[in-house]
């Protein structure tokens, strides 16, 4: 797995380079349930934020994002 993590609400689109496109590959957003719509292009994986409320806020220092199944 591996954790991206922002101290801040990310305000626009997140970008990993280097990462290869796997059919079981996976992202969350640890403590929330909301969906996390995702997509990679070659080796490039593109995470839009998702719309969460200030009551759906997991944690107000920092915002954890889990991509897993990478291998």
């Amino acid at each position: 797995n591996l954790y991206l993590i922002c101290t801040e609400w990310p305000e626009k689109e997140l970008t990993i380079l280097g990462l290869k496109d796997t059919k079981d590959l996976s992202v969350k957003l640890i403590g929330s349930n909301k969906k996390v719509n995702w997509k990679i292009s070659g080796k490039k994986l593109q995470i839009p934020p998702p719309i969460i409320l200030p009551h759906e806020i997991p944690n107000p220092y920092a915002f954890v994002f889990k991509i897993g199944n990478l291998f």
